[in-house]
């Protein structure tokens, strides 16, 4: 029995409006102004058709989602307009009928699957719960005798999940983050809604996961008719995914219409900004983020809420209120100059190429493992399990100016590299180098010094910022722990850091809550460069970051590379960020490095089937990708404690022979090019892959 076989939800076929947003205004009470999050937004949603929202971190982005569900807190209200889902409205309802329609007719797949999800239940039960509450009051759930049970099982297979009966009894913390993604996803459809509103669904996920989701969500629109309000700051995912996208801004609607023609022809000049701020793989653009800040929301301006920030803004646009105008019948702009904004496109400069030359050989690394759970000799005797194999028998260099990148899907051992490499974890085996000097031959004057030049940048500033530090004393620690700088000094250097970082030397009073994520990675950055590094190890530093401020980051870290003559390990799954701002890649599965060498011959020729699945995977702007489905690759990563025998990638390896079961490749040079390196038979043509017999699918599995 399939989720077809269910009664239909309703009677509207697809095409028919199953979601209106009528004029809707929602206030914050905070204190003394009310914060105006969102004023008379107007949108409505298609059965089967999904809808995109996009716009800055604080533009009521999810606060549109929670609107719409009446999940609004206490302070929270809706202070005009409507909510009708199929014409009976969602504001005048009770709580009881709210109650009785959430998971049933409208769901909510929220942005952090890991505080959604209940961590001392297994997941299989959360979804079994959800259906007995909504389709259920005994163990069946229609009249063929279908438990909640079985039913949860094929959602789990919906959702791509290939052994639901395992799946089903595990607990969150011991899924990926692409399956606790999927599993919301499946609670999500558990009921089979009408509407489906997804907050952020791949922020943070690497591109493959991030693919697999993306397909999996065009797929169960197409088999189901699901309406989906899609929300996001990625512009890739929206022009893969999205059949119209709503372009908000400090709580307005800027542009809407067909994804195709607002992101071609765009009309407003907040979206122009938005697209300017987007690496691209296949171009070289130069970012350009968007000047100034979204203004405080508890005094609105009587004019154009974006003036400010705007480079087509006369002295009318801050007048009066700027109405909405149709451009066509589905297009629809907020601005009065926008067929001057038509006209005049940014058109973002070329790239041009770093040409500073890289210097000596800063870091190295030989043969390092880092290993976790390593058993002792009795556990072993007792049939222990194997360690952790996070890192395994890495080789890599770091010359001076340079930044390396090292990419791969979520669990192949980066940040465990990363961390290794800085000594925040011993190393199992190998060696690090830093300018010629082992690390465990150091002295103790030797190891400061170390640790001083070599820093790290976090993904998460909020986690790795102390909340009980003002911002003064954040930065300043590194100063006292490494310097010699006498009080004036540091107060001086803290000044100096902040300005070099973008913001005033008054947040030096301030503490990081009181500051907005993107300030608090320029802190977590000016707090990096204290001491004036020489290596800066920075993991995923701008990929829970809208376009805009990571734009400004980008920016911000090719700067100061450049002034400090720093190298970078850049550690991330976003390749667009990669291109941009890195000179050579290192790609990484399962602890190993598979392919490694000059950015633009990784890109423009990918020699292992790893990064050419990576690479595939990437949502592009580009209009004629817009209709192809992304390349995913099959299955998750095998465990790092039991990984595959030979080659460790031949279980989803697409061209895998039967050699590539029992001998693992070594990295080689190509025949072309000394530096770019790569572990794959295919390379080497008198290799005996070549007369070797391909793997069949089944082959694949069971290995």
């Amino acid at each position: 029995m399939t989720m077809q076989n269910q009664k239909p939800r309703s009677d509207a076929k697809r095409g028919d409006e199953i979601l209106t947003v009528d004029s809707l205004s929602v206030e914050y009470e905070t204190g003394a102004n009310p914060v105006r999050a969102l004023r008379d937004v107007s949108l409505s949603l298609e059965k089967g058709e999904t809808l995109g929202v996009a716009g800055e971190s604080g533009s009521g982005k999810s606060t549109l989602a929670l609107a719409i569900l009446q999940y609004l807190g206490e302070n929270g209200r809706i202070s005009g307009g409507d909510v009708r889902l199929q014409g009976e409205s969602l504001v005048e309802m009770s709580g009881k009928q709210l109650r009785s329609i959430r998971g049933k007719e409208i769901a909510h797949v929220a942005q952090d699957p890991q505080r959604s999800l209940n961590p001392s239940i297994v997941v299989g039960r959360q979804i079994t719960e959800a259906i007995k509450l909504h389709q259920s009051a005994n163990e069946y759930v229609d009249a063929l005798g279908t438990t909640a049970r079985e039913r949860t099982y094929e959602i789990l297979r919906e959702v791509n999940i290939s052994d639901p009966e395992h799946v089903y009894d595990q607990y969150p913390h011991e899924l990926s983050g692409g399956m606790q993604q999927r599993i919301l996803i499946g609670m999500a459809l558990s009921c089979n809604p009408d509407v489906l509103i997804m907050d952020e669904p791949t922020t943070g996920l690497d591109v493959t996961t991030q693919a697999n989701i993306l397909n999996i969500i065009n797929e169960l629109r197409e088999e189901f008719d699901t309406a989906i309000l899609l929300i996001t700051h990625n512009l890739g995912v929206l022009s893969e995914i999205a059949d119209r996208v709503a372009i908000l801004y400090a709580g307005e609607i800027m542009e809407m219409g067909p994804t195709d023609t607002v992101f071609d022809s765009t009309a407003n000049p907040y979206t122009q900004g938005l697209l300017a701020t987007v690496p691209e793989v296949d171009t070289q653009k130069e970012l350009s983020s968007i000047p100034g800040q979204i203004p405080e929301l508890d005094n609105i301006p009587q004019g154009c809420i974006f003036a400010d920030r705007c480079e087509f803004a006369e002295d009318n646009c801050r007048e009066s209120p700027i109405e909405i105008e149709q451009i066509s019948e589905n297009h629809q702009t907020r601005c009065r100059r926008w067929k001057t904004v038509a006209e005049n496109p940014i058109e973002p400069e070329t790239d041009v190429s770093r040409t500073s030359e890289r210097g000596d050989k800063v870091l190295e690394i030989s043969g390092l493992k880092k290993h976790y759970d390593i058993p002792g000799p009795v556990d072993t005797f007792l049939g222990a399990d194997p360690p952790v194999k996070a890192v395994d028998s890495v080789d890599l260099a770091l010359y001076e100016r340079t930044s390396l990148a090292l990419v791969g899907e979520s669990g192949c051992g980066k940040s465990s590299l990363g961390r290794t490499v800085l000594g925040l974890t011993d190393s199992t085996d190998g060696d690090i180098s830093f300018r010629g000097t082992s690390i465990d031959e150091m002295t103790d004057e030797e190891y400061k010094r170390f640790r001083s030049e070599c820093r790290i940048i976090f993904q998460n500033p909020e986690s790795s910022l102390n909340p009980r530090n003002s911002i003064y004393e954040l930065i300043e620690r590194p100063l006292r722990l490494f310097t010699d700088y006498d009080e004036s000094e540091r107060l001086e250097r803290v000044a100096e850091l902040l300005s070099e970082v973008g913001l005033s030397p008054t947040y030096a009073s301030r503490y990081p809550h009181e500051l907005s994520g993107g300030e608090q990675q320029r802190i977590s950055i000016a707090r990096a460069f204290a001491a004036e590094p020489s290596v800066v190890v920075l993991d995923e530093p701008v990929s829970s970051l809208d376009v805009s401020v990571q734009a400004d980051i980008l920016d911000l870290l090719d700067r100061l590379r450049d002034e400090y003559s720093a190298s970078y390990l850049f550690i991330s799954h976003d390749l667009s960020v990669v291109r941009h701002l890195c000179d050579e890649v290192a790609v990484m599965y399962l602890g190993e490095i598979v392919e490694t060498g000059a950015v633009e011959d990784i890109f423009e020729n990918p020699s292992h089937p790893y990064t050419e699945s990576l690479l595939d995977s990437i949502p592009s702007l580009d209009p004629q990708f817009r209709d192809e489905q992304l390349a995913t690759l099959k299955g998750e990563v095998p465990s790092p404690r039991n990984p595959p025998s030979g080659c460790e990638f031949h279980t989803r390896c697409p061209d895998a022979r039967e050699v590539c079961t029992t001998e693992d490749p070594e990295l080689t040079a190509s025949a072309t090019d000394d530096s770019h390196l790569t572990a794959c038979f295919r390379t080497r043509e008198d290799h005996e892959y070549w007369s070797s017999p391909p793997l069949t699918i089944d082959q694949s599995d069971e290995e």
